[in-house]
């Protein structure tokens, strides 16, 4: 066997005699919930005997019941995963022990993480974020719970307590539902958190709103939103005269920024749909790599097919 998921309550004791019987061939491991004792079980037993997971790539460690004290049975000294590329670790309090991270610091590649103070500075502490001790620990991703969303009261702690430490690490994913009214907090985590992928799932953004991310945030790829129309700063601007407004404006906005992703229900009106047209090909004018949006429902336009559908309306 060589992937095991455990997502409901269970009894620690027969979960971990069972997943001790598979270590030799495990490379993936998740618990949606966990507890001290519980992990304690799976690396020893009262007899000070220690199992070590020596195939084990993937480790998810998701919300714990309670988490207390370092278990005394886990000893810091021993390699329990020393093949480790990929950790999620969703406590909210610090591990009082290193035994997740002994062994594995030329393999450890990706962790996940949530945006909790104490535990990121606990991290740092352990060496986790110093380049030197963790050479190849550069995918760093910050999300709050298993819907990704941080909530906006977290976005301001996030630059001091992570990317202070991981200046080349790359926060890609950072799911936002809230308003746009808080877009200077967007940008002011995102800035320090090299975002490259932005996810606004609960916000509407228009031309003028995805100007102002762009301009602030030079090295985004991707954005995902509702779209919110042109915005005030195009509102009542004749077609043809965007265009030239933006570039005016942004010789280059943004050379990296290539995808706009839409969401979008089923009854979006005509006007809707020509606005984000006028969007895309405004973007492309100032955005060398801009392809073009994807209109998740029921929609998928690249700029060709926009240019033809505004020459066809006598917009450009």
């Amino acid at each position: 066997m060589t992937s095991l998921y455990f997502s409901q309550a269970f009894n620690w004791n027969v979960t971990s005699e069972f997943v001790k019987r598979n270590t030799a061939t495990l490379k993936s491991l998740g618990f949606t919930y966990f507890n001290i004792k519980g992990i304690a079980t799976l690396l020893g037993d009262h007899q000070g005997n220690h199992v070590v997971y020596p195939v084990l790539e993937d480790l998810c460690l998701g919300y714990y019941s309670s988490f207390n004290d370092c278990h005394p049975l886990i000893p810091d000294n021993v390699a329990f995963f020393p093949v480790l590329n990929k950790l999620t670790f969703r406590a909210k309090s610090p591990v009082a022990g290193y035994y997740l991270f002994k062994g594995n610091e030329t393999t450890l590649k990706h962790l996940v993480i949530d945006p909790h103070v104490a535990v990121v500075d606990q991290l740092e502490r352990f060496g986790i974020f110093d380049e030197k001790t963790f050479p190849n620990l550069k995918d760093i991703e910050v999300s709050k719970n298993a819907s990704g969303f941080i909530p906006i009261e977290s976005i301001s702690s996030i630059p001091d307590t992570v990317y202070k430490h991981v200046r080349k690490s790359v926060c890609y994913l950072i799911p936002i539902p809230i308003p746009l009214a808080h877009l200077k907090e967007i940008v002011s985590g995102a800035q320090f958190m090299s975002t490259t992928h932005l996810h606004m799932k609960n916000s509407s953004v228009s031309l003028s709103d995805i100007v102002v991310l762009l301009d602030s945030l030079p090295g985004v790829k991707e954005v995902t939103s509702y779209f919110g129309g042109l915005g005030t700063e195009f509102n009542g601007v004749p077609y043809k005269q965007i265009t030239g407004m933006l570039s005016e404006k942004y010789t280059k906005l943004n050379s990296e920024f290539k995808s706009w992703n839409v969401l979008n229900d089923v009854d979006m009106r005509l006007q809707e749909l020509e606005d984000l047209v006028v969007s895309a090909t405004a973007l492309s004018a100032v955005c060398p790599s801009f392809s073009g949006y994807d209109a998740k429902v029921p929609l998928h336009v690249q700029l060709d097919d926009t240019r033809m559908m505004l020459a066809r309306n006598g917009h450009i």
